[in-house]
C-alpha cells in the first residue's frame, strides 16, 4: 500500500508547487515584456488600438500559462521519479526477487548508488526532452509566423513527435530501475534504450497517459510501469535476450 501512498503524497505536493511556480513564471515573463513595451490599459474604453493591445495581452498571457504549465508538467514527471527514486529502486528489486526466487541482500551503499544513478538519468532525460520539445515548439512558431498554411499540416506531426520524444525519455528513466537489478552500467543502459526504443516508448506512453490523471493516476503510473518493466526485463533475461556490456 505504501508504494501507492508515497507517490500520491509527492503528487499532491508537486501539484501545489507547480501551480505556484507557473503563476510566478508567467508574472515575471509578463513583467519582462512590459518593461519593453509598456503595460496596456485595463480599461481600453473606445480606443480600438487600446482594445487590440488589451486583447493581445490577454491572449499572450493565456499562451504563456499553457506553455508554462506544459513545461512544469514535464518537469513534474521527472521530479516525481527523482523524489521516488529510493522507493522505486526497492520496488524493482523486490519484484525481481519474487520472480527469480532470490532475494538480493539489502545494502545501503548499493541503494544509495542506484538512487544516484536513477536521479542522474532522470535529470539527463528531462534536459534532453525539454531541449527537443522546446526546439520543436520554436520551430512551430517560426513556421506559423512565416508559413501559416504549412503549419496547419505540420502541427499534428509536431505534436506526435513531441509525445513520442517525451514517452521515450520518461520510459527510459523507468526501465532503468529494472536494468539496475541486472547490473547494467549507466552507458549500457543508454545503449540498451537506444536499441529498444519501442520498449521505452511503450512504458513511457503508459506513464504519460496515467500521469495526466490527477493524483491517483500518478501513483498508478509509477507503480504500474516500474513493476511492468521489471517483469519484462526479467523475461528477457530468462530468455537470454539481455546482454550486459
Amino acid at each position: 500500500m505504501h508504494y501507492f501512498l508515497y507517490p500520491l503524497i509527492v503528487a499532491i505536493v508537486l501539484f501545489v508547487y507547480s501551480i505556484s511556480w507557473t503563476s510566478d513564471l508567467v508574472h515575471y515573463l509578463m513583467k519582462f515584456l512590459y518593461d519593453w513595451t509598456g503595460q496596456p490599459s485595463e480599461n481600453p474604453g473606445e480606443d480600438w488600438i487600446q482594445w487590440a493591445a488589451f486583447i493581445g495581452d490577454s491572449m499572450l498571457r493565456g499562451i504563456l500559462w499553457i506553455f508554462s504549465l506544459l513545461i512544469m508538467w514535464k518537469i513534474s514527471k521527472y521530479s516525481t521519479l527523482i523524489l521516488m527514486s529510493p522507493l522505486l529502486s526497492l520496488l524493482s528489486a523486490k519484484v525481481d526477487g519474487i520472480l527469480t526466487g532470490v532475494d538480493a541482500p539489502f545494502s545501503l551503499a548499493q541503494l544509495f548508488k542506484d538512487m544516484v544513478r536513477g536521479i542522474a538519468l532522470s535529470i539527463r532525460n528531462l534536459l534532453a526532452e525539454l531541449f527537443f520539445v522546446i526546439g520543436l515548439g520554436l520551430l512551430n512558431i517560426f513556421i506559423a509566423l512565416f508559413f501559416p498554411i504549412l503549419d496547419i499540416a505540420l502541427s499534428p506531426i509536431s505534436l506526435v513527435l513531441s509525445f513520442l520524444i517525451g514517452c521515450y525519455y520518461s520510459g527510459g528513466a523507468i526501465v532503468d530501475y529494472a536494468l539496475e537489478n541486472k547490473r547494467f552500467s549507466y552507458k549500457s543502459t543508454l545503449k540498451f534504450l537506444r536499441e529498444n526504443k519501442s520498449m521505452a516508448i511503450g512504458f513511457g506512453a503508459i506513464y504519460t497517459v496515467l500521469f495526466r490523471i490527477p493524483f491517483i493516476g500518478i501513483a498508478l503510473a509509477i507503480v504500474t510501469c516500474t513493476v511492468g518493466s521489471s517483469m519484462l526485463i526479467h523475461e528477457w533475461d530468462k530468455n537470454g535476450k539481455l546482454n550486459v556490456q
